[in-house]
């Protein structure tokens, strides 16, 4: 999937991380790997996603590209964990929990309206928030956060599953 940036396009990076994970933009996750690595020269934005996968415990998890287009590793429950984590910031708790953004480069030529892949999230009042993957080797994959009506947050992690609409049937 694509965010659909220009070459040489001038961008926010709080709009590359919405690119990222509202359209699962393959072309956010690069520019931001560039932008941290034309910047902070001393590691690789690869490298330090194993180390902070590391950190939080994960024995499986392995990142061999930013975007997810080669085969990065993981299981189930190391997926929840590194969501769980994740919504600890309110930045990505926001962006992820949102349906529709629009974004503008910095000179405001070039517009990129976005809509979230979730569709449970547009669908569900009790979702709070996701995110789909794919790639030939893991399939169609979806992690969802719903909320109990007792207000409990569940996480559901489908992995592997046969098509675009599969994933979120199962995980209903």
């Amino acid at each position: 999937s694509k965010m659909n940036l220009w070459i040489d396009e001038k961008i926010t990076l709080k709009d590359l991380l919405y690119g990222l994970i509202l359209k699962s933009g393959n072309d956010a996750a690069l520019a931001i790997e560039e932008y941290h690595d034309g910047i902070l020269k001393q590691k690789t934005f690869i490298a330090k996603m194993n180390d902070k996968a590391k950190f939080l415990g994960l024995v499986t998890t392995e990142y061999f590209d930013s975007a997810g287009i080669t085969e990065n590793k993981s299981t189930a429950l190391e997926l929840s964990i590194l969501l769980n984590y994740a919504l600890r910031n309110e930045i990505f708790a926001r962006i992820a929990g949102t349906v529709q953004y629009n974004a503008k480069s910095l000179n405001g030529s070039l517009e990129h309206n976005m809509t979230t892949t979730n569709r449970l999230l547009r669908t569900r009042t009790d979702t709070i928030v996701g995110k789909t993957g794919y790639s030939e080797a893991a399939g169609y994959n979806f992690i969802n956060v719903f909320r109990s009506p007792q207000g409990h947050r569940i996480v559901v992690v489908v992995l592997g599953a046969e098509n675009h609409d599969s994933r979120f049937e199962e995980s209903n």
